[in-house]
């Protein structure tokens, strides 16, 4: 933009037209550039070295047209890996995510099913709980008393690095929340929610205006209308009498903890974690794990292993009386697609 200046998707220089010597300088130029594809509304970059490039991931969403797969950048302002771990912390939603009704009014009800509503018991009644490494991550699997004569086997997925199955979903609705380091003090966030089958009508109002599961942004940004800067605008008097935390979503509520509890970046010595922490050791665990073997001098397996990808999040409410390893399989069962087997599992 500045001389005029070509260059090729290669970074190759094919003209320099503002000086006469041109013809021959441009040889001597190059930009760097990086493989990147589009797909699944994002585009995506590799910026290994390039005799390591993996094929795609195969995510499932990926070939989904706009009608079954809904996408929003966020900017927040701390560390990616603070971000992300708050999807790893499964009593939280129990107390960030409530209203002071039992959540009868809680505003999430119109998006989540009833078996899958912030409640205490979900988390203290837990009667089984795993953590499994697999090729794309890990594996979380819990099975839970409801109280009411029902259990809901549940399993979540961490894909390495830095992608989660958390999220406020609908039935037949899927979630995950894609975070990239922008540097060690910001992070991108894509919010994502996609369906096997179109979207209702009632999805797509909601998520493109409800201002809930994907709350308001700047005309012109990536950031929340609700942000640092305004203190999330939290309600008092809401906080008093209605809400526990007095902010309007639980993204909101999830974003003002991970950016002003602790900072831009968390001071881990300074952590006090307990045992509802485990699921969140289990996932730094794996990172460190990983980091280890790079720094030994071996690749992760997972890019070099795209179908590994094709899976996703799972719950399903049985009766009580079920056997656990039957309703951990009924919930396995529900996680692979046609084309992908449970082999990486």
């Amino acid at each position: 933009m500045y001389h005029g200046w070509k260059f090729d998707v290669n970074g190759v220089c094919l003209d320099v037209p503002n000086s006469p010597e041109g013809e021959t300088y441009k040889d001597k130029v190059n930009i760097t550039t990086y493989p990147a594809y589009d797909a699944g509304g994002i585009i995506w970059a590799y910026l290994g070295p390039k005799d390591k490039l993996p094929p795609y991931p195969e995510f499932i969403w990926l070939d989904f047209g706009e009608d079954r797969r809904y996408v929003r950048k966020y900017h927040l302002r701390c560390n990616y890996l603070q971000a992300m771990e708050g999807d790893y912390d499964p009593s939280h939603p129990l107390f960030l995510h409530s209203t002071l009704d039992n959540n009868a009014s809680n505003p999430g009800n119109r998006i989540r099913s009833a078996d899958n509503r912030p409640a205490l018991n979900r988390f203290t009644n837990r009667k089984y709980v795993d953590y499994i490494d697999t090729d794309y991550g890990q594996m979380h699997v819990s099975v839970n008393d409801l109280g009411n004569g029902k259990q809901m086997a549940f399993i979540g997925t961490f894909f390495m690095p830095s992608f989660s199955s958390a999220g406020v979903a609908g039935p037949g609705v899927y979630s995950s929340n894609l975070r990239v380091p922008r540097d060690d003090e910001n992070t991108y966030m894509y919010r994502l929610r996609w369906s096997y089958e179109p979207f209702t009508q009632q999805q797509v109002y909601e998520d493109r205006h409800g201002g809930y599961t994907f709350p308001e942004q700047i005309p012109g940004t990536f950031i929340s209308k609700e942000n640092k800067d305004n203190n999330y605008l939290v309600d008092r008097i809401a906080q008093k009498n209605i809400s526990f935390t007095g902010i309007k979503s639980f993204p909101i509520q999830d974003q003002a903890v991970v950016e002003d509890q602790w900072g831009a970046i968390v001071r881990r010595d300074l952590e006090h974690l307990v045992s509802a922490d485990e699921l969140i050791i289990q996932v730094r665990r794996r990172l460190m794990k990983a980091a280890t073997e790079l720094m030994e001098g071996q690749e992760p397996a997972a890019p070099h292993n795209p179908a590994a990808f094709r899976v996703h999040g799972a719950r399903v409410t049985m009766p009580s009386d079920v056997p656990i390893e039957e309703a951990i399989e009924h919930a396995r069962s529900r996680m692979a697609t046609i084309n992908a087997p449970l082999t990486a599992l």
